[in-house]
């Protein structure tokens, strides 16, 4: 495995196809300098350009303002030249969680604990209508 040198893209050691996706131009136009102070990002499209962006902003400044609610007002152009397209990008944040059977052994939580989840059980059970 490697990693492409123009768009950091991991690369399979038996994958001699690769080709950098698209260039694009992406800055917050509320700086001075505009594109100046553009990054490049390598993506399919504009929209992927835009959100690529915002993830690596919400990662590397450990605020997550983003997908902590705050919309990022971003402008998107290919790198080559064209025309400018404006984003708001919004984030949101997806907990997940993940439940695995385990082979329960009751010998290992104790007889006094395992006597309150049976009585917490019955209590929960009786007062179900």
């Amino acid at each position: 495995m490697s990693i492409c040198e123009n768009c950091r893209e991991y690369i399979s050691d038996y994958d001699k196809s690769h080709r950098c996706p698209p260039a694009w131009l992406v800055w917050w136009p509320e700086t001075e300098r505009f594109e100046e102070d553009a990054q490049l990002i390598f993506a399919s499209n504009d929209a992927d350009a835009a959100t690529a962006f915002s993830q690596r902003y919400d990662w590397n400044s450990a605020s997550f303002s983003i997908v902590g609610g705050q919309d990022a007002w971003l402008c998107v152009r290919p790198a080559a030249g064209g025309p400018i397209t404006w984003f708001r990008v919004e984030g949101r944040s997806e907990p997940v969680y993940e439940a695995k059977a385990i082979q329960f052994r009751p010998a290992s939580l104790g007889k006094k604990r395992l006597a309150e989840m049976a009585a917490a059980a019955a209590k929960h059970t009786a007062e179900q209508p």
